[in-house]
């Protein structure tokens, strides 16, 4: 009997964005002080790994052995500062549209925050038709001479793009292909990306796509990617494209988007005005994709558990941020807090791992009903109240005659009454077919 769930997916990420913004507003556990424009705004060293890996490798966080660091932040103003770490800490952006400066986009762009700045090209109200920023795309493609590399075995194909706005003088792109000539199919392939007249002082991205098509239709997808030139002006792609016929006849793809993040004087009154919060401006996916990549970041782990004889290096500043007891635990002179380290004994190696994913991201995958038994009573032992409610609704959803009598009495030693009361209702119609035994 399935049970028609309350709880869904983006109430654990909601909940997660909203941990973490309390996290930040607090300032707890912060290890990592910002100075700008004569403040000090408090961070933690790990989220900036996660979500703002560029800036934490130009501030020399990743590296850092310093219990606390203290970081002069300069080229951005406070109120963007401010913006990009709120950003950061819940996937949301909560000003009005009216408030979001060029400089916010040319901060986005120089520390590659893709997702952001994907968000503010698509939102409608963000900037009027008017130019902004030094942007170029350009569509290149290669018809593949078969004959050619029948008889050669390989092939260069060079095409030579002028800049019209950016700080370089023009685009090289050359594509490489060699032939395995007993089998006529296509061994290995490149592009390399030249930007002649490159200039150290500008930074320029690059975003991507290049694909693979026959007269009839796109075969498929070779690189979808994005690059950053800051002290190189070369970027090599190899090609995954080995095993296509020679015998085809090829057109080679190549999109392309650079920009170089410099603005005109023109863009600040481009900008059109609102007063409409920016409510649905969010990106809990990246977020959670982010901090669940905490755990194989290997250099800034500052707490562990152990569990069955397992160390799971784990990050204070998360812990106390999900869990209201893990909380306390950190927050006061207790042992496990002097020892950075927790011994948990009553819960399985398994279901910890299991715990911690969810702390991290959110989300919980694939989860099993004897896995989602053992999580619900971890979850409500470390007060997690929303993973203990995306388990109770996933226990729910096999109530039957079998286990009524286990789920009534886990509802009732755990204070379920949700559980407890569909437990009930369900006895009720089904009484006559279960075993009450022991009850």
């Amino acid at each position: 009997m399935a049970a028609k769930s309350n709880w869904t997916e983006n109430a654990g990420l909601q909940n997660l964005s909203d941990n973490f913004l309390s996290a930040y507003e607090s300032g707890q556990f912060a290890d990592v002080v910002l100075h700008c424009d004569g403040t000090d705004v408090m961070a933690h060293r790990c989220i900036l790994a996660a979500r703002l890996p560029n800036l934490s490798l130009q501030l020399g966080l990743v590296n850092s052995e310093k219990l606390k660091v203290r970081c002069n932040i300069e080229n951005i103003s406070l109120p963007v500062l401010k913006c990009i770490l709120f950003y950061a800490y819940t996937g949301k952006l909560s000003l009005p549209p009216s408030e979001i400066t060029p400089d916010l986009m040319i901060v986005a762009i120089r520390y590659e925050l893709w997702d952001l700045i994907q968000k503010m090209r698509t939102y409608p109200t963000f900037y009027s038709a008017t130019t902004t920023f030094n942007i170029e795309h350009e569509s290149v493609a290669w018809s593949i001479d078969k004959s050619y590399l029948l008889k050669n075995n390989n092939l260069s194909l060079v095409r030579i793009v002028p800049s019209v706005s950016l700080y370089i003088d023009s685009i090289v792109i050359t594509c490489h292909l060699n032939m395995d000539p007993k089998t006529n199919l296509v061994e290995t392939g490149s592009i390399n990306i030249f930007l002649n007249g490159f200039e150290k002082k500008f930074s320029v991205s690059l975003s991507c796509y290049i694909s693979i098509n026959s007269q009839r239709s796109k075969l498929f997808s070779l690189y979808v990617g994005k690059h950053l030139f800051t002290d190189h002006n070369q970027w090599y792609i190899p090609l995954d494209i080995s095993g296509v016929p020679v015998e085809y006849c090829l057109d080679l793809t190549c999109e392309l988007d650079f920009c170089d993040g410099v603005s005109s004087s023109t863009i600040r009154e481009g900008w059109m005005s609102s007063e409409t919060p920016v409510s649905h401006f969010y990106d809990f996916s990246t977020l959670s994709n982010n901090l669940l990549g905490l755990l194989s970041i290997s250099n800034c782990y500052d707490f562990a558990i152990v569990c069955e004889n397992l160390t799971f290096p784990v990050h204070a500043i998360v812990l106390a941020a999900r869990s209201p007891v893990f909380n306390r635990m950190l927050q006061y002179d207790m042992i496990e807090m002097r020892c950075k380290r927790v011994v948990i004994e009553d819960v399985k190696s398994t279901i910890v791992q299991l715990m911690l994913s969810y702390m991290y991201s959110g989300e919980i995958w694939d989860l099993e009903y004897h896995e989602a038994f053992d999580l619900y009573r971890a979850a409500d032992k470390y007060d997690i109240s929303v993973l203990k409610e995306r388990c109770s609704w996933f226990l729910m959803s096999f109530l039957n005659v079998q286990n009524v009598r286990c789920l009534l009495a886990l509802a009732y030693f755990h204070s379920d009454h949700v559980m407890m009361n569909r437990a009930f209702k369900f006895l009720e119609k089904t009484y006559s077919y279960v075993d009450l035994g022991s009850f």
